[in-house]
């Protein structure tokens, strides 16, 4: 069952919560079907979350006191749902080949589903590891060969199981930290914007595509006062561009350069013909297309004028969904010059608006492609020898294959054009996952009139509840291998290594940290990164004494003072006696 405020994705595109669905409501499967809810039940049981594990932390400046939304990490992948709900995690694993000299033999490891009992005498079916020894000679290394050949064609797929969450702990570690959730794309739409522009739903033209594209570098770089770009003037062929796209809907884009030309190009959208006698504004916004759909499709929030993506354009056909996000990324986008290390196109987006923010996620999840999203606190930056003070900012990377590569073939700015694909992967898209309790909650189940996977508000695929969701379920089982953090207090069963003591866990993020800097909190054992460090340095009066360096350093977590570890930090004193 899934807890209260669970967002689930409808039948024509758009999101509702759970509570507000009626039996009757369409809601969309995950392959894209609409199918109707029959029944609901409501419950009080305990939940869990399931959350996307993921590198980034809190912000950890003094930003979180100002902005409580910033305490937590924005974009992740969650789900809250009770004990007995059945998930389906999907395992890539490949037999192996290993030699070992120590105990002279070859030992060739797979992973098969076995039936274990639990301890409230239930069976259920999950992956166990399981091995095959061989000696460690000519005779030994080709029947083990043999043998991995026979494992590989019988395990040539992903291992896909059914478990319940209160089950999750009977997984071994190594199992339990390689099995994958996922979510899926959207593959049908609603049509609102092509019914907006031309009265006819999924009437695509190369027009309506073009004025996504226009909507989508207008989130990214116009003004919310009137139908104004700002374009770079270096950039000739996205200004060739827009010219040419704004064409067929009688629109004529302008600037008037100021006495000293600047290089950002205030472009003005003028509707049916430039204004005359010095009327900058004139035929700007009276019965123009683009600002009608601005202002009707709510683009631009109707209480603060704000701009915001409206909640639509998440369910609308791929191929204006497509546009949007290239003409965003045409504004306001970064494409990484070359493929990540996995094979995978990469680009970045900066906004200040949360639910711009919010928006790129859900198109990008809804084109099966991966979004994350890192805070960048408000901070005062140096820029050209000016003081600068930058605002709360989202930095959202998304990154995919030939499903990213179609949407930067759209793209009109002459160093972020890729080629177009000769086929588009819509595959699902998996990622891990922790669990924590939350207590107590309202919950709600949907009964629909197929048994297909239902799909939530973030384009998750998960399974309807079953008979074991409709009462309270008891874990009996302890979680293995659990391990939290000394610095950052973070829980999980990944890698952790030894603190400075010996005794108790560091998480990789704070161990590398403290393998850079060199410096803890002597109160509550925060680790900072080197640039906090060197932002902190710059504060502080440096005196030589000997071969030391006193540096009092103030902890940005606590009142505490940072401390220097001398032995396993960096080797400093040895760097500034070579600089003098």
């Amino acid at each position: 069952m899934f807890e209260e405020g669970t967002q689930i994705t409808m039948a024509d595109g758009s999101i509702e919560d759970i509570h507000n669905i009626m039996e009757g409501s369409m809601v969309m499967c995950d392959d894209g079907a609409a199918t109707r809810v029959t029944s609901i039940f409501r419950d009080i049981q305990t939940t869990y979350v399931l959350s996307q594990r993921t590198k980034h932390r809190k912000i950890e400046t003094n930003a979180t006191s100002l902005r409580p939304s910033c305490t937590k990490v924005d974009g992740i992948l969650e789900v809250r749902c009770s004990l007995g709900h059945t998930i389906n995690l999907t395992l890539f694993t490949k037999p192996t080949f290993e030699k070992s000299f120590k105990f002279n033999q070859v030992l060739v490891r797979w992973v098969k589903l076995v039936d274990i009992v639990t301890s409230d005498n239930r069976i259920i079916n999950i992956p166990k590891y399981h091995n095959k020894k061989f000696p460690l000679d000519d005779v030994g290394i080709l029947e083990a060969h043999t043998y991995l050949e026979n494992i590989l064609v019988q395990n040539n797929k992903p291992l896909s199981f059914d478990i319940e969450v209160r089950d999750l702990d009977y997984l071994d570690a190594q199992t339990r930290s390689r099995s994958k959730l996922c979510f899926k794309p959207v593959l049908s739409g609603n049509g609102r914007l092509s019914e907006f522009l031309t009265g006819q739903r999924h009437l695509n033209t190369l027009s309506v595509q073009n004025m996504a594209w226009l909507l989508g570098l207008w989130i990214g770089d116009g003004t919310t006062v009137r139908p104004e770009i700002s374009v770079d003037s270096l950039d000739v062929s996205l200004m060739d561009a827009l010219i040419e796209l704004c064409e067929p809907w009688g629109i004529y884009p302008g600037y008037t350069d100021s006495v000293i030309p600047l290089r950002a190009k205030h472009v003005k959208l003028y509707y049916g013909k430039k204004p005359a006698n010095r009327k900058y504004y004139q035929n700007c916004k009276t019965n123009n297309p683009f600002w009608k759909a601005v202002t009707n499709l709510d683009f631009k929030n109707r209480e603060d004028g704000s701009k915001e993506i409206p909640q639509f354009l998440c369910g609308d056909d791929i191929e204006i969904r497509e546009a949007f996000l290239a003409g965003l990324i045409d504004a306001d986008g970064y494409v990484a010059k070359e493929l990540s290390q996995s094979g995978k196109y990469q680009v970045n987006i900066q906004t200040i608006y949360p639910s711009v923010m919010k928006g790129i996620v859900n198109i990008a999840r809804s084109l099966g492609i991966n979004a994350t999203v890192t805070t960048k606190p408000e901070r005062i930056a140096i820029i050209k020898g000016k003081e600068v003070h930058c605002k709360l900012t989202y930095d959202c990377g998304i990154t995919g294959n030939t499903a990213l590569q179609n949407i930067l073939s759209y793209c009109r700015s002459g160093h972020k054009i890729r080629p177009k694909p000769a086929l588009v992967d819509r595959g699902p898209t998996h990622f891990t996952f922790n669990d924590n309790k939350r207590g107590l909650n309202h919950v709600y189940s949907l009964k629909l009139e197929n048994s297909k996977k239902i799909l939530l508000g973030n384009k998750m695929s998960l399974n309807t509840c079953k008979s074991n969701c409709m009462s309270e379920q008891k874990k009996l089982s302890k979680t293995k291998n659990l391990k939290q953090c000394l610095a950052c207090q973070y829980v999980g069963i990944g890698r952790f290594y030894r603190d400075w003591t010996g005794k108790n866990k560091l998480c990789s993020r704070c161990y590398s940290r403290y393998k850079f800097s060199g410096y803890r909190c002597e109160s509550c054992n925060f680790v900072p990164d080197s640039r906090e460090i060197k932002r902190k340095s710059t504060q502080v009066d440096k005196t030589l004494i000997g071969l030391s360096v006193n540096e009092k350093l103030g902890c940005s977590h606590c009142t505490g003072i940072l401390m220097y570890d001398t032995i396993r930090g960096p080797n400093r004193q040895m760097q500034m006696i070579h600089a003098m």
